[in-house]
């Protein structure tokens, strides 16, 4: 301070920039007292007055140093001084100097050593001229040496290695990077790395310092490579937008980082070493083919080449008798090449995008086949190649002009039955090559076949020519049999029985198209039914499970067919078509043993009947009551789920049903009459029903018949004899009186034979509740 006073009464108009000289020179002097004082290590006294003096120095000196930076730095600023910063500010370079000796005092200490590598960051902003700079940055390389010797570790060795990238840099701006362009400088930077790991390559010596220096090293060739990795990623796309492309001096940066990211894997394999080398040559691609084009199919061809090339590399290396460590970027690196270049190559939809597909999907095969783990990879793959041939086809169908939309689904189909099938046929050596199993290469086929399956609707919608048509029935027997190839046990064991309904059903179809192709629309509406019959016995009989079909399948679409098609056709079936179905379900209730069956049967039977009534303009409701009253019967008679004792009284009311139906419907027929049948001949025919059903009742002694064909007998009589007395009144005493003497005689016999007419009629109500 008295120092300080003395100055400002001499030169009371001194400026920052001497102040901060003065302050600078202070803190030197008392430092140079730590440096250049000898210590009185044997005297106790000197040790315990000295230490106090020492300690003071260094703090003091300390503070005055930060005040000196202080004041250069305000004035180095400042627009009310104008000095020159590179003939005063550098003079601050002597604090971290004097730091770096006071760090090899005999008494060494490694605080002073941070500090000077502290305050050599410091200094460089002080200091703007060139020379001046270059001047500070040779200083701190030669001191960060010493410090770094002071302390081995590898943030003084990276803040060494800093200085020294930074005095390159700026040697290399001074000797002509003045007229470089900003992508020259990325070749200089990829240099740097290659220099950085060059030094830590050939650095062999143990020692702590040399370590140091080894990982400072490459660590700032990790920042610099990931830094141009960056930069050159980001200008890449530019080569082909056609916005003024960095072409000739990113080449030689990408060519030489590179080098650089090869010759560092090489020392030490890891995967981002080989991420990192895949990336740089990706980049280097993207440059050489900028330099001669713009196309960003050469690209894709590029990348995809790449990506076959590196499978192919790690096939063989897999391969080797005992290949050395194994990384998981081997199987990585070439899928990832393999997805740019397919994306590349669909930017725009041509005739070689599906080989593009192809490409990437051999890769995958390639990748997915070296370890069982990888298998979903393989299946991924083997769709890509199916997806391929598509894309293929559909460019080539993309090109034709006009025609029929459903000729090109039909394309569509008939190439997935092709790839089902040659999946089928060759599964044996792609399952060697994929080191899939038989089993599992299946389900592609299946894909492939349910696929086609699925376009065979879109086509008919879609129209087809005439050819087409008959393209059409050929591919739906082709997918027909692979479905019947693969549920024969012959040809595939354990498959389920499954394939053969759906086998079955697109081989009806196909048949039922060609029936369409070759017979008119009329004939197939019309005798629809009866061809399904046909069809239905060939599919019942023929020996299938002799040729490895299960039986089954066949047989249940012999009983759905003719009804199906009989439902398709309904309204305008032939009568003669319905009665023909008819026959075909009655016979094969008869060979199936199934009485449920001829309830088909009998309703197309009453179909056949109906329809035949309704075209004769037949409206009387006692045929239709006799339709549907014979069906009801038929049922109660024959019908499994009523013929045991519990079912007694079920049959019995539906028998009920079914004659009073009939029974009344022709009481009420008599009534209103049937044109051109005299109304006496009506009753006599309903009588004569009546008795039949009675007659029915007594000779089959069914209860149901008996009751309500007495009770429709004696109604009919009952209506007759009050139709008749009402047109003839003087018969009316006639009967009165006869009907006394009868009933007189009744009441005498019963009287005088009370116990045999109660014998007969106990007789026959016990015979009555046995009776069905």
């Amino acid at each position: 301070a008295a120092i300080g006073a003395g100055i400002d009464v001499i030169w009371p108009n001194l400026t920052l920039a001497n102040w901060a000289i003065v302050l600078l020179a202070i803190a030197l002097a008392e430092w140079g007292l730590l440096v250049f004082r000898p210590t009185q290590a044997n005297s106790e006294q000197a040790n315990s007055e000295g230490n106090p003096w020492r300690q003071s120095i260094w703090w003091f000196g300390l503070l005055l140093a930060i005040g000196s930076y202080w004041l250069f730095a305000e004035a180095s600023y400042s627009t009310s001084y104008a000095i020159d910063r590179s003939d005063r500010a550098g003079l601050w370079l002597l604090v971290p100097g004097m730091l770096t000796l006071l760090s090899y005092r005999p008494q060494p200490q490694r605080l002073p050593a941070w500090l000077s590598g502290l305050a050599l960051l410091l200094a460089q902003i002080l200091v703007s001229s060139t020379p001046a700079r270059l001047t500070s940055l040779a200083v701190a390389i030669g001191l960060m040496v010493l410090n770094t010797r002071q302390i081995p570790r590898t943030l003084p060795a990276a803040l060494t290695i800093f200085f020294g990238l930074s005095f390159g840099l700026n040697s290399v701006w001074e000797l002509g990077g003045k007229n470089f362009q900003a992508e020259s400088w990325l070749t200089v930077g990829t240099i740097a790395t290659l220099l950085l790991w060059g030094l830590r390559h050939w650095s062999r010596r143990e020692s702590a310092l040399a370590t140091s220096y080894r990982r400072a090293s490459n660590g700032w060739a990790i920042v610099l490579s990931a830094l141009l990795l960056a930069i050159l990623t980001l200008g890449s796309p530019s080569l082909y937008s056609q916005q003024d492309p960095i072409i000739r001096q990113s080449l030689p940066a990408s060519a030489i980082l590179l080098v650089a990211l090869s010759y560092r894997t090489w020392q030490r394999s890891s995967n981002w070493g080989f991420y990192a080398i895949a990336w740089s040559l990706e980049l280097l691609v993207i440059n050489a083919l900028g330099f001669f084009t713009y196309s960003l199919e050469n690209l894709a061809i590029a990348n995809l080449a790449i990506a076959l090339t590196a499978q192919l590399l790690g096939d063989w290396w897999a391969s080797r008798p005992a290949p050395s460590k194994t990384f998981s970027s081997w199987h990585t690196i070439p899928l990832l090449y393999a997805a740019i270049g397919c994306s590349l190559g669909h930017s725009n939809f041509s005739a070689t995008t599906g080989l593009y597909t192809l490409a990437a999907a051999l890769v995958g095969i390639g990748i997915g086949r070296r370890r069982s783990s990888f298998k979903p990879l393989t299946f991924l793959a083997l769709l890509g190649i199916s997806l391929a041939a598509y894309e293929l086809l559909l460019y080539q169908l993309a090109q034709i002009s006009g025609g029929w939309p459903g000729d090109g689904v039909v394309l569509l189909v008939g190439l997935a039955a092709a790839l089902a099938i040659a999946l089928r046929l060759l599964q044996r050596w792609i399952a060697a090559y994929t080191r899939l199993t038989p089993g599992e290469l299946l389900p592609i086929g299946y894909l492939h076949w349910g696929l086609g399956s699925a376009l065979l609707p879109l086509a008919l919608v879609s129209g087809l020519s005439s050819s087409g048509d008959w393209l059409w029935l050929g591919v739906t027997v082709v997918l027909s049999a692979y479905a019947l190839a693969i549920s024969n046990v012959r040809w595939t064991p354990g498959t389920a029985s499954g394939w053969t309904f759906l086998g079955i059903a697109e081989l009806l179809l196909a048949f039922a198209y060609g029936l369409h192709l070759l017979l008119p629309d009329r004939v197939l509406l019309d005798w629809g039914g009866a061809i399904a019959a046909i069809v239905s016995l060939g599919l019942y009989w023929l020996p299938w499970q002799q040729w490895g079909w299960s039986r089954r399948p066949w047989r249940t679409w012999a009983i759905v067919l003719p009804g199906l098609v009989t439902l398709l056709t309904a309204w305008s079936i032939a009568v003669q078509s319905l009665l023909i179905v008819a026959a075909f379900y009655a016979w094969l209730a008869k060979a199936e043993n199934q009485v449920r069956l001829s309830y088909w049967s009998v309703l197309l039977a009453d179909w056949a009947i109906l329809r035949s009534l309704s075209r004769l303009n037949v409206t009387e409701p006692l045929w239709y009551a006799a339709v549907l009253g014979g069906s009801l019967l038929f049922v109660a008679q024959v019908d499994p789920g009523l013929r045991g004792s519990n079912d007694r009284q079920m049959r019995h009311w539906l028998r009920s049903l079914a004659t009073g139906l009939i029974c009344f419907t022709g009481f009420y027929q008599a009534e209103v009459g049937i044109a051109g049948v005299l109304p006496l001949v009506l009753s006599g025919l309903v009588l004569l029903l009546d008795l039949g059903f009675v007659g029915a009742g007594l000779l089959l002694r069914v209860r149901a018949f008996l009751y309500l064909g007495t009770i429709a007998f004696l109604l009919q009589v009952l209506r007759q004899l009050w139709v008749f007395v009402a047109e003839y009144s003087i018969v009316l005493w006639s009967i009165g009186i006869a009907l006394g003497l009868l009933l007189i005689w009744v009441a005498a016999t019963f009287e005088a034979r009370r116990t045999q007419v109660s014998t007969v009629l106990q007789y026959w109500v016990n015979e009555l509740e046995n009776w069905d």
